[in-house]
């Protein structure tokens, strides 16, 4: 034979010690993993209790919106986060509250639109976030103010969510990236939903 017992045996030794290896790396990654969910999910954690103690300290509403949107952009990590209060009135979207400022502060978003309002509502009964990007921003917001506002602060992905007070729409809180390749992820919706129904409060 070409291979002798002896070598055999190391060469199976050796595939033996290669799979122990593997299986190491694998549960190191898994471990890295969980581990870092856990800090995420601490974080966020956190982040809740900030945004209870900012809601429950002061009645100056306008305090409560420009923290929320500082906590929202350090929580997310992204680039810009927005707050649009809508007049009970008219119905229109006004930002209130932004961070960093890119001088949209009063802008109007949007005019009060049925089909936008029930779409938003839909989504807020169904404890739902909307992401949407320069492509399919569009089909969502079709009032030129919202759109030129969208194309001038050069939003790559943004995740909305609507404000609720019992059944009444009074606003929209949104995070914003400007990389194209910026995924939120099913905790960051979750995590938004909870931070726009204590905003609302």
């Amino acid at each position: 034979n070409y291979y002798t017992d002896k070598e055999a045996h190391a060469l199976f030794e050796l595939a033996r010690q290669e799979e122990v290896a593997v299986e190491n790396a694998r549960l190191h990654a898994q471990v890295e993993d969980n581990l870092d969910n856990l800090r995420k999910r601490a974080h966020r954690l956190a982040s809740m209790h900030r945004m209870a103690t900012i809601v429950s300290s002061t009645l100056d509403q306008q305090i409560v919106l420009d923290s929320s949107v500082k906590l929202l952009v350090e929580l997310f990590q992204t680039d810009h986060s927005s707050i649009i209060i809508i007049n009970p009135e008219h119905g229109s979207g006004h930002v209130r509250s932004e961070h960093p400022t890119l001088n949209n502060k009063s802008k109007l978003v949007f005019k009060y639109n049925p089909e936008v309002y029930r779409l938003l509502e839909s989504i807020a009964k169904e404890d739902k976030a909307l992401h949407f990007t320069p492509s399919t921003f569009g089909k969502y917001f079709v009032d030129a103010d919202a759109q030129e506002i969208y194309e001038l602060t050069n939003v790559q992905s943004s995740l909305m969510v609507p404000m609720m007070i019992r059944d009444r729409l009074i606003g929209v809180v949104s995070v914003d990236s400007m990389k194209p390749d910026y995924e939120f992820s099913e905790g960051d919706q979750d995590t938004l939903i909870t931070l726009a129904s204590q905003i609302a409060m």
